[in-house]
């Protein structure tokens, strides 16, 4: 995974903040990429977990899931 990410910038979430989101996304039925980026602009929890970062666009999530989370289904 951190190879994929290698270059994220300081602003950016990190892969630990970006499984944090996805999986307590799913733990509250949020399955929807565009659905979870509303929720870290909205919902405090996620911006709780984004520890004060911007969070991450829907191709962001998308492109994480699909590269790491795929295995998983």
């Amino acid at each position: 995974m951190y190879r994929t990410y290698s270059r994220r910038e300081r602003y950016q979430v990190s892969l630990r903040q970006l499984l944090a989101i996805v999986v307590y996304a799913a733990m509250n039925g949020i399955f929807s990429s565009q659905k979870i980026e509303e929720a870290c602009r909205r919902d405090l929890n996620f911006m709780y977990l984004l520890e004060g970062k911007h969070g991450p666009d829907q191709a962001t999530i998308a492109r994480f899931r699909s590269l790491h989370l795929a295995a998983l289904k």
